[in-house]
């Protein structure tokens, strides 16, 4: 029972006597529009030996019944020598199924994202994302995906951050467009 104890007691001075690296932060954000919304999930994620990045996870639901699930995984591409400046890029794949029957989507798109800090003080961001999904990429009814958003994203508390912006989200079915969005929208992220 000593050499229990003595073990203990080392491996507890051992792991105190080293400093904890910073935790990355996790965040759960959701938007509203007129007649639809978005939930989604993103934390930061560094595999081993491959490049540190963000993985999202998101669920879209408007009132057509459209449900569309997504899921990314942007890495820093570019800081183009400007600080306030970043550009993120990555596979984001995307799952559908839209309120007509018999009419399911699943495309595989690459996807940027361009965050510019306005104010460095206030903390105040202008984002843009944009994913595009060609035929050969697009299974199902459609041919395409695209998918843009804008958005001015602006602290409220320490966790919390205010998101307004515009979306305009589409597939091209074979029988023509499908408008899955297009209209402002209003959110709200909180940070873990």
């Amino acid at each position: 029972m000593p050499l229990r104890s003595s073990l203990l007691c080392a491996l507890l001075v051992a792991a105190h006597s080293f400093p904890a690296p910073a935790r990355a932060q996790g965040a759960a954000e959701v938007t509203l529009s007129d007649e639809a919304m978005q939930l989604r999930y993103l934390a930061p994620w560094a595999p081993a030996r491959g490049v540190a990045g963000e993985v999202g996870l998101g669920v879209f639901l408007n009132e057509d019944r459209d449900l569309v699930i997504s899921a990314q995984y942007f890495f820093e591409a570019n800081r183009l020598g400007n600080r306030r400046l970043t550009i993120k890029a990555g596979p984001v794949g995307y799952g559908a199924m839209l309120g007509d029957e018999n009419t399911d989507v699943f495309s595989i798109a690459l996807g940027a994202e361009a965050r510019f800090e306005l104010l460095r003080r206030q903390e105040i961001y202008l984002v843009a994302r944009f994913a595009y999904a060609p035929d050969i990429l697009t299974f199902g009814t459609a041919d395409n995906l695209t998918d843009f958003t804008a958005q001015v994203e602006l602290p409220l508390t320490n966790r919390l951050i205010g998101i307004a912006g515009y979306r305009r989200f589409e597939f091209e079915l074979l029988e023509g467009d499908r408008e899955i969005e297009d209209s402002l929208e209003l959110g709200i992220r909180y940070r873990f």
